[in-house]
């Protein structure tokens, strides 16, 4: 008995190991949200790689830009300006694949090559040139598609100022 007593801790120990691969799943829309965090995040912190990496090669916007593009934009902001503010006050996620809208939030499958839309609200601040140079309200759309387990942005629509609400 004294022998089975010490595999307790054992065996409680491999149970703790197997606990956060069982519940640290995310779900898809859950990763998509992590994305837009990232790039939040490296512009705040003037990276302009760390938003890149969240960027899919084959990238558009509604102004024509591509992916090349979009990282000169942002290179010549942050080059231009000692400070830039991203604030998100808005963040929805609608993610789709497959048969269409995924399960519910439980769920943790993500559907191959799965699709997403993010609609954005953002306030820019402190920085001069294509963002204005004071705050200002940003009506963005995301496209995201997931390829190997990776959900990446392959297009974006923007609107500034225009019928932003701020809510």
């Amino acid at each position: 008995m004294n022998g089975a007593r010490h595999l307790i801790p054992v065996a409680l120990l491999c149970a703790a190991a197997l606990l956060p691969a069982s519940c640290s799943r995310k779900s898809p829309e859950d990763r998509v949200r992590e994305v837009i965090d990232k790039c939040q995040q490296a512009a705040k912190d003037r990276k302009p790689g760390g938003v890149m990496e969240q960027i899919a090669k084959a990238f558009r916007d509604n102004h024509g830009n591509s992916r090349d593009m979009l990282k000169a934009l942002l290179l010549r902001e942050m080059m231009a300006n000692r400070n830039l503010g991203v604030y998100i006050t808005t963040n929805e996620v609608t993610v789709t694949g497959g048969g269409g809208v995924t399960p519910s939030r439980q769920s943790t499958a993500s559907p191959a090559g799965g699709e997403a839309t993010a609609s954005l609200k953002v306030i820019v601040t402190g920085s001069s040139g294509l963002i204005p140079d004071t705050a200002d309200g940003i009506k963005v759309k995301l496209k995201l598609r997931e390829d190997d387990g990776k959900w990446k942005i392959t297009a974006a629509e923007w609107t500034f100022g225009s019928g932003y609400d701020g809510s």
